[in-house]
C-alpha cells in the first residue's frame, strides 16, 4: 500500500492491494470527551486556588475582628482597674463610678459629657439587660472606640457586669460580641477585683 500525504497533512491518499484508491481523513481535532476533560482540568486548576484565596481572606477578616474584640475587652478591664485605683488614691469608696453595674449589665467606654461635650471614660446601665447595650462607635481619625454620637457605628458590642463575691471582692465579667459576615461571635473575659483599702 502506497501512501501520499497532502501538504496540510490532514488527509492521506493511498491504494489498497486490490488497486482501489482511498482517502482517509486524519484525526486533527478533539472529540467532545477530550474537550470536556480539558475544560474540567482547567476549571479545577482555576477554582481551587480561588477558593483557597477566598477562605484566606475571610479567615484574615475574622482574625482581625477577633483581635480587635480581645483588645476591646482588655481596654474595659484596664479602665475598671484604673477607676478602682483612682478611687483608692482619692479616698473614695472602691466602687465609686462602678456601683451601678453590680449585678447589672452595663456598657463602658469613652462617652461625651452631657454639657461640656468632653470625652471621658464612663459607664451606662443597659436597661434591657444582656444584649441590649448600644453598639460601640468608632472614630476613624483617632482609631478610638466609644459612645460619642458623632462617631460611626462599629460591628462590636461590649457589655460587662460586676458580680459580688464578698464585701471586698467582685468578679468582672466582660462580653464582646461582633458580626463577621453572617456569623455572630463573642469572647468572654473574667477578672477578680479586690478592695485595696
Amino acid at each position: 500500500m502506497k501512501k501520499h500525504t497532502n501538504k496540510k497533512g490532514s488527509a492521506q491518499y493511498g491504494h489498497s492491494q486490490s488497486g482501489r484508491k482511498f482517502v482517509r481523513i486524519g484525526s486533527g481535532g478533539f472529540t467532545i470527551i477530550e474537550a470536556l476533560v480539558a475544560v474540567t482540568i482547567l476549571v479545577t486548576a482555576v477554582v481551587g486556588p480561588l477558593t483557597m484565596a477566598q477562605r484566606g481572606l475571610s479567615t484574615s477578616v475574622f482574625a482581625k475582628d477577633q483581635i480587635t474584640a480581645f483588645y476591646l475587652a482588655q481596654d474595659l478591664v484596664e479602665n475598671v482597674l484604673r477607676t478602682r485605683a483612682n478611687n483608692s488614691i482619692n479616698g473614695n469608696p472602691w466602687l465609686t463610678g462602678l456601683s451601678s453595674c453590680v449585678n447589672t449589665i452595663c456598657s463602658g467606654g469613652i462617652i461625651e459629657q452631657e454639657h461640656s461635650g468632653k470625652l471621658v471614660w464612663g459607664t451606662k446601665v443597659c436597661t434591657g439587660g444582656a444584649g441590649t447595650c448600644d453598639k460601640l462607635k468608632f472614630n476613624e481619625s483617632s482609631g478610638l472606640y466609644g459612645y460619642s454620637s458623632s462617631w460611626v457605628d462599629s460591628r462590636f458590642n461590649r457589655e460587662f457586669t460586676l458580680t459580688e463575691i464578698s464585701s471586698n471582692e467582685m468578679q468582672l465579667n466582660i462580653k464582646v460580641t461582633w458580626t463577621t459576615g453572617a456569623l455572630t461571635k463573642e469572647i468572654n473575659i473574667q477578672e477578680n477585683l479586690l478592695d485595696w483599702h
